[in-house]
């Protein structure tokens, strides 16, 4: 069983690896799509948490606390070795997460926090047929 877990995620991994060799701070699908990923925001959320400024960190990202909370009930059935709640814990995560991907983009595109860079790959396509 640990010998499939490892040659699955070995692609994971590998890609891992050629995205922080190439550019570490850059998100791979800003960088292909210019458009921000469903969990862009997530870190400048946090640092808002930190300072104790809810709105802040509200507005840079909706989901910080619901991800934390999915963590630990994921870790918590986990230990409790009921997988198939855990698996419906990361289901719902992940259907909220794209759900309010998809309001962001919505009610912010192509403003912050989710605005379209044109020196993405897409962007330079785009502009190569005269588009943008």
């Amino acid at each position: 069983m640990a010998d499939k877990i490892k040659r699955a995620l070995l692609p994971v991994f590998l890609l891992l690896a050629v995205w922080f060799a190439v550019d570490f701070w850059c998100c791979p699908i800003k960088f292909i799509f210019g458009i921000n990923c469903p969990g862009c925001g997530m870190t400048r959320s946090m640092m808002a948490l930190l300072r104790l400024d809810l709105g802040a960190s509200f507005y840079w990202h909706p989901m910080l606390l619901p991800t934390g909370a999915a963590l630990i009930f994921y870790a918590g059935f986990t230990l409790a070795k009921k997988e198939k709640a855990a698996m419906y814990v990361v289901w719902a995560w992940a259907v909220l997460m794209m759900g309010c991907w998809v309001v962001r983009m919505y009610l912010y595109f192509p403003n912050a926090p989710m605005d379209f860079d044109s020196s993405s790959l897409l962007g330079k396509v785009l502009s190569m047929i005269h588009i943008l």
